[in-house]
Order: C-alpha cells, then sequence, then structure tokens
C-alpha cells in the first residue's frame, strides 16, 4: 500500500502538521537543507538526542503525514566537520566513524560510499559512516550548515516580514 505523503509548502505546515516543538521537547531539531528557498521534494530534519524505540516510533509515524528525509544523531559532531567536507575534491575521510539512524535502509553501494547500514529497531537503521563521497551529488555543491528549527524560524520570519 502506497501511501501520500503531504509536501511541505511552508514552515506552518510543517509545524502544525506535527506538533513538532512540543511531540519532540527533548530533542534538538535541525533543518538541514535549501528549504524554502529551493523547493525539495522533501524537507531534511535533524533530531539531536537520544536514539530510542519511542522516538523511532513518532518518527515513523510523522514520515507518513508529511514528506521529510529525517536523520538522528546522538551528537552534532558531524557538523564540526563540514568545513573540512566542503573543501575535499573527492571523499572526505571523517577524523572517527559517524553514527546516524534513518528510518529506512540505505543499502546502494553502501560500501563505495563510506557506510554499513544494519537495523538497529522496528523503525530505525544505523549508519556507521567511515567517509563520504564528493564525486556524486556534492560535487558541485555544498553541505548546508544546520541551523535549530526554532533559530531557522524566527530568521525566516524576520525576512518573511521585511516584504
Amino acid at each position: 500500500m502506497h501511501i501520500q505523503r503531504k509536501p511541505v509548502h511552508n514552515i506552518k505546515d510543517l509545524i502544525e502538521s506535527a506538533d513538532l516543538f512540543r511531540t519532540f521537547s527533548d530533542y534538538e531539531i535541525y533543518i538541514w537543507s535549501s528549504f524554502p528557498f529551493k523547493t525539495d521534494s522533501d524537507v531534511d530534519i535533524i533530531f539531536v538526542g537520544e536514539v530510542t524505540e519511542t522516538l523511532g516510533k513518532r518518527l515513523h509515524e510523522l514520515s507518513e503525514k508529511i514528506n521529510l528525509d529525517i536523520t538522528v544523531l546522538p551528537t552534532t559532531r558531524i557538523f564540526s566537520y563540514i568545513p573540512d567536507f566542503n573543501k575535499a575534491t573527492f571523499r572526505y575521510y571523517f577524523p572517527e566513524k559517524i553514527i546516524r539512524y534513518k528510518l529506512c535502509p540505505m543499502n546502494r553501494d553502501e560500501w563505495d560510499n563510506g557506510w554499513k547500514c544494519t537495523k538497529h529497531s522496528e523503525y530505525l537503521w544505523k549508519i556507521d559512516q567511515t567517509f563520504a563521497r564528493k564525486d556524486t551529488k556534492y560535487k558541485t555543491r555544498k553541505w548546508h550548515y544546520p541551523m535549530l528549527f526554532t533559530d531557522f524560524i524566527k530568521l525566516y520570519e524576520n525576512i518573511k516580514n521585511e516584504d
């Protein structure tokens, strides 16, 4: 059965569709995409904090309602590697293994892409990553810097109000 997920058209849709800040009050929430300045098929959202089965279930339920690319991180350590990744020309090897979690498996060419994906729980897949490639979609573009979602909303509303 295919579930039709609602596209994200504006910040208000995203926040209200999940009561985002109340439902996930124990987590730091970051936006890591060009939304709303560039319309993509989804919005990249990062949840930082304790990885639990309850979190996985809530995120799974959220992802069935609205089109998000959700990542869960135990820490923000990967953010500190963005400048070096953006300077790299072919591959960027992280100084340490990066652990992140997704709602679905990432199996395509996993060893060639520097990660190993294993089932962590009913709703979450664990990705152990040692490097990131620069010769695919990031050959001509860089990783964005994540921004706390609450700060992003303030910035967006300030810019929007200038119109």
